[in-house]
């Protein structure tokens, strides 16, 4: 993974971590992910154009917005789950043998 994913992921789990409230995360994410549709849709543009010459419109390269697509994916899908329990917590008491 790159450098510019992982910077880009750490900052948004640095961002995710101080917001507390799930509905605003989901709206956190949900709108990290349409700017990656954005830009996946211009560099898509920028790739197919003949004028090369322009500045590629993001630092990020396809792969790495597929990266990150997926990340956010699964970030989301972490966020909108319910709170599970502990994993360390101890079983209940019935369930012992």
């Amino acid at each position: 993974m790159s450098y510019v994913v992982r910077s880009y992921l750490r900052r948004l789990d640095a961002h995710l971590a101080r917001v507390s409230d799930v509905g605003q995360r989901i709206r956190l994410l949900d709108g990290e992910r349409e700017r990656v549709d954005r830009l996946e849709r211009a560099l898509s543009r920028w790739a197919l154009c003949d004028c090369n010459f322009r500045p590629q419109p993001t630092r990020f390269s396809a792969f790495d917005l597929a990266l990150v697509h997926g990340a956010l994916i699964i970030r989301l899908k972490t966020a909108q789950a319910p709170e599970r329990r502990d994993p360390e917590e101890k079983p209940h008491a019935s369930r012992q043998p």
